[in-house]
């Protein structure tokens, strides 16, 4: 993990008794992601969300004014079946530090792809 680069979080819910979301975040100056692993009548699902601070996509308008995860405007986009491929594969609910590996990665390569720093 890159703690001086970003913030990281994991959040175990678990609403209605019989299913459980597992939540990973990972926020940065440049953007966060989210993932989330949910059981379904026990199979599993996952989501990945991407939030840049900078527009995507050729999208000028932000898709939030205010971010709940950046706290600030944010270009969202996302994928749940990149998330279950490759995310789940790795999920055993216990090893949370695998996860925000992975999600280092995934994030080193979407926000610092020219191998730049925060700027």
């Amino acid at each position: 993990m890159d703690t001086n680069r970003y913030k990281y979080e994991y959040r175990y819910y678990n609403p209605y008794g019989a299913k459980f979301k597992h939540s990973y975040e990972l926020v940065g100056r440049l953007g966060a992601l989210n993932l989330h692993i949910s059981e379904h009548s026990g199979s599993l699902s996952a989501g990945l969300e991407f939030h840049h601070t900078k527009p995507i996509h050729g999208k000028d308008r932000p898709s939030h004014q205010h971010c709940w995860l950046l706290g600030a405007p944010c270009w969202h986009d996302g994928t749940s079946l990149y998330a279950e491929e490759y995310f789940i594969p790795h999920f055993d609910g216990k090893n949370h530090s695998i996860l925000f590996k992975l999600l280092t990665q995934e994030a080193n390569k979407r926000f610092y792809a020219d191998g730049g720093d925060d700027d």
